[in-house]
């Protein structure tokens, strides 16, 4: 996924969340690993079989960029899809904040 559709440790501090630098980075992987399966299984709703088909081909032999760019020309929602998703994990774990500082 590129890294500019990912869930930061500004992201979380803004919304409260206080961890040590360990636990704020297994945070992190934990919640962007979440992230990309969320965003992936919404990308496939919104492909049809031919989009899927050329998908599983171009993952075979293009980098993340080349990926991104042709999930952009092919799913106008693309942006829109990845920020809900975010928005979604970010306001699910400012409710459990006091919960992550005490661990």
């Amino acid at each position: 996924m590129n890294n500019n559709y990912t869930i930061t440790k500004d992201n979380l501090t803004a919304i409260g969340i206080n961890l040590t630098d360990e636990k704020m980075q297994s945070l992190l992987k934990h919640l962007n690993d979440e992230l990309e399966e969320r965003v992936g299984s919404a990308l496939i709703e919104e492909m049809n079989e031919e989009q899927i088909d050329q998908y599983n081909e171009l993952s075979k032999t293009a980098n993340d960029e080349q990926i991104g760019e042709w999930l952009n020309d092919q799913i106008p929602e693309f942006n829109q899809i990845i920020q809900d998703e975010i928005n979604i994990m970010l306001g699910d774990i400012a409710e459990k904040a006091d919960a992550l500082d005490e661990a």
